[in-house]
């Protein structure tokens, strides 16, 4: 009878012991960059960041100013870039009283950056753009949405179309099409090569005028859903298209002063993402 007694009182006190909380994590963040120089507002989704108390980035150009609202799905707050900030994609991740959470990816451009404004399904709805060179922060939200921007071009000018969102931090993947006045189609990218699935565009225009940069998530034969984690960059410049790097040859390049290095980061999405997977690669 004890040995009965005593396993009914472990099992009273295991119940009644407070349960661990679930380790916090991030799904998206929104915008997915900004430009060296400046503060973004940005808000981070994701679970268990209520008792959220900072956040640190892989270096010190990156500073969390404040946090604007904490709840346990969402972290808002501004991000302040120094204008020496390394370009491209950094690390970050919440400290919170419960641990630190997954990791996200946030990246420093260097062109300033416009904020997609819905509704821009249609094309009578795009967006227009109206300064070049520009880093558009976007969303493809729901299997439903689609993005239209509208840019003015000079005859004779080359304009690039470089879509950054796999390897950025996201999870979106999408087709690019490129279209003139009339609607019709003069360019289209959905890879740029096998082992970049983020669209990209290079194209010199014949004529003057206005034309439409179409944007469409990957959908697939069963209506593939990205979720939340859906943000992009659009850049539009006329920076150097490079193909790939060699040891000893490569093309030489007009007006290239010097060529700067970051690390490369590598290292699959999902080990940035994954609720299950502890944060990695953050740099003191």
């Amino acid at each position: 009878m004890r040995p009965i007694i005593l396993l009914g009182l472990s099992i009273f006190l295991l119940s009644a012991a407070p349960k661990p909380a679930d380790s916090p994590y991030i799904t998206r963040i929104y915008p997915l960059g900004g430009q060296a120089g400046t503060a973004v507002a940005v808000e981070v989704l994701g679970g268990s960041l209520a008792n959220t108390t900072s956040v640190e980035f892989d270096c010190a150009d990156l500073v969390w100013e404040k946090s604007t609202d904490v709840s346990s799905t969402r972290l808002a707050g501004v991000i302040a870039i120094a204008p020496h900030a390394a370009p491209g994609a950094h690390m970050l991740r919440a400290v919170t009283k419960d641990g630190y959470s997954t990791s996200a990816m946030f990246n420093v451009g260097q062109f300033p950056s416009v904020m997609e404004s819905e509704p821009d399904d249609r094309p009578e709805q795009a967006q227009h753009i109206a300064k070049l060179p520009v880093e558009i922060q976007g969303r493809l939200d729901g299997a439903a949405d689609i993005d239209q921007y509208t840019v003015e071009v000079s005859a004779s000018e080359r304009w690039t179309f470089n879509l950054l969102s796999i390897e950025r931090g996201s999870a979106v993947e999408a087709r690019m099409t490129l279209l003139d006045s009339a609607g019709k189609r003069i360019d289209f990218n959905a890879d740029r090569d096998d082992f970049d699935e983020n669209p990209f565009i290079e194209h010199t225009f014949d004529r003057a005028g206005i034309y439409t940069v179409k944007l469409d998530q990957y959908r697939g034969p069963r209506g593939f859903n990205f979720g939340k984690n859906c943000s992009y960059i659009l850049q539009i410049s006329r920076l150097p298209a490079l193909r790939s790097v060699t040891g000893r040859w490569g093309y030489k390049l007009a007006g290239l002063q010097r060529c700067e290095c970051t690390e490369r980061i590598c290292i699959a999405f999902k080990r940035f993402t994954s609720r299950n997977r502890a944060a990695r690669n953050m740099r003191a």
